[in-house]
């Protein structure tokens, strides 16, 4: 199952992708939900999603950000493995107090929704209060069940999917602020997609080095302990920073 979210002729929507490259769109049976609809509405709508036949082709379609608007906030892990920590910390941006220093508890920032835009769209560079950018490419975990306090032994049934995002980051900013929100957040500095990849579908390899993990690595869902409800949005992205 190969989603997208499109824009053909002015409109949005939602299509797949089959098995020659072509979108399919499936307005048919999704009328004019969003991702985010999909997501709250998945138990119903998969099945429905999977024997969809005689769907239209997309003429020229142009490939969006699977999800357009985050209800809230990307949240995401830094530092948290060794070989990127210890990087960091030579490359001038790091806390010059403690360069390098492996961090005893997740390091948890946020990206804002403005910066989210699609997979294929231009980058503004932001010359007039940045000229020092970096990028990273990031598997972003896409929640679907909400939650509070969620336990690591329960932490994959609340996700619903995944999907790759560009981290872009004002490494300027982030050192001179001493904090990674302004640098994180500027317009356009997330790049998501192009697919979504719902967690039921099919089978999946991941090759993880846990000796190199800053920490017990995994989905840090239940960090910061007793914080804000997690709902269905991009929240989470697992890599380095």
């Amino acid at each position: 199952m190969k989603l997208v979210t499109f824009t053909a002729a002015e409109r949005a929507a939602i299509g797949h992708i089959d098995d020659e490259g072509h979108v399919r769109d499936l307005s048919s049976v999704l009328g004019n939900r969003t991702l985010l609809d999909v997501i709250d509405d998945w138990e119903h709508l998969r099945s429905a999603i999977d024997t969809a036949a005689g769907l239209p082709p997309v003429a020229s379609p142009r490939l969006l950000p699977p999800i357009l608007q985050p209800r809230r906030n990307l949240f995401a892990v830094g530092k948290n493995y060794r070989d990127h920590v210890a990087e960091f910390g030579r490359s001038g941006y790091d806390q010059p107090e403690r360069p390098g220093a492996l961090p005893t508890v997740p390091v948890v920032f946020s990206k804002l929704p403005s910066t989210v835009i699609g997979p294929y769209e231009d980058i503004d560079l932001h010359p007039a209060v940045s000229s020092e950018l970096d990028y990273e490419a990031e598997l972003a975990v896409i929640l679907g069940r909400g939650g509070r306090g969620i336990h690591r032994d329960r932490a994959m049934a609340h996700v619903w999917g995944y999907t790759i995002i560009n981290d872009v980051t004002a490494r300027d900013l982030q050192r001179d602020h001493q904090q990674w929100l302004l640098g994180k957040s500027l317009d356009t500095f997330a790049p998501m997609g192009p697919q979504p990849v719902p967690e039921d579908v099919g089978e999946r390899t991941v090759e993880r080095d846990s000796s190199n993990a800053a920490g017990r690595g995994g989905l840090p869902l239940s960090t910061p302990r007793g914080a804000g409800r997690r709902g269905p949005a991009p929240r989470r992205l697992c890599g380095q920073r």
